[in-house]
């Protein structure tokens, strides 16, 4: 007469198994391993013409971006463009050479530790025709 013991115990060994599951999660959240800005490093992408050497965003706003030319060319009036921001002017960068902007943005400023995406441009001229590269620069908003 006993039918419901079965029953019972199972639910209840399930019951704890879900408990000890719900638990570790929540300790994991709260402890911030779930946070995806945890788990973004510095990453350059997308430039074809453009190699990114290193590249740093301040908490004021302002992009620090070493670029070099991946080929062996002569580039006259070089803008890069971060976002929507300010822009500056370069004018010539020639073959293999290292270039370091600093791109100050009226329109971007966060926390340090958060963490960004900013699509950055190259305007760029070459045989006087006008080029664009475009690529994005993610990681962690730094100190001024």
């Amino acid at each position: 007469m006993k039918k419901g013991q079965p029953a019972l115990e199972y639910l209840i060994v399930y019951g704890w198994a879900i408990l000890i599951i719900v638990v570790v999660a929540a300790v994991m959240w709260y402890l911030g391993i779930f946070n995806p800005s945890r788990m973004t490093g510095n990453q350059a992408a997308g430039f074809s013409r453009f190699v990114v050497r290193d590249f740093k965003v301040f908490t004021n706003g302002t992009l620090l971006i070493d670029l070099a030319s991946k080929n062996d060319i002569t580039i006259n009036n070089i803008v890069v463009r971060a976002g929507s921001g300010n822009s500056i002017t370069l004018s010539s960068m020639g073959p293999d050479e290292l270039k370091t902007f600093y791109v100050p943005s009226a329109t971007f400023s966060a926390s340090e530790g958060s963490t960004y995406n900013i699509k950055v441009t190259v305007e760029y001229y070459f045989d006087g025709q006008k080029h664009q590269d475009y690529g994005t620069v993610t990681g962690r908003i730094e100190p001024a």
